[in-house]
C-alpha cells in the first residue's frame, strides 16, 4: 500500500492493482489461484496513510478469505520497519468499576 499524490496504490504479487479492478477484487483472485492453501498475506505499508487505510485493508483481506496476514508499516526518517500486531479484544464499558481506585 502506498500515497501515491492523494491516491492510495495497492501493489499485489509485484503488479499494480488496476483501479477498476479494485483491491478486493485482486485478492479473491489471487486466493482463489491458491485455493487448496492457507495462505499468509503480508501488507507493506508506508507511514504517509492513515491508519485506517491499513485496518480497513484487513477488513477487505477477511472478505477475501486471508485469515493470516502480517502488517509492516515503513519509517522512511528512520530507516526502519514495524510490525503491527493484534491482541485478542478486550471488553470496554464506560461505567466506572468499583474495583477501581479513584
Amino acid at each position: 500500500m502506498e500515497k501515491v499524490a492523494s491516491n492510495l496504490t495497492y501493489t499485489l504479487n509485484g503488479k499494480a492493482v488496476r483501479k477498476s479492478e479494485g483491491i478486493l477484487l485482486a485478492l479473491s483472485r489471487c486466493r482463489d489461484a491458491d485455493a487448496g492453501k492457507d495462505p499468509e498475506l503480508t501488507v507493506f505499508a508506508s507511514e504517509a496513510l492513515p491508519f485506517s487505510s491499513v485496518t480497513k485493508v484487513m477488513g477487505i483481506a477477511g472478505k477475501a478469505r486471508y485469515f493470516r496476514f502480517r502488517v509492516f508499516v515503513f519509517d522512511k526518517q528512520k530507516r526502519a520497519m514495524y510490525e503491527v500486531t493484534y491482541s485478542k479484544s478486550l471488553p470496554f464499558s464506560m461505567t466506572v468499576s468499583s474495583a477501581v481506585p479513584r
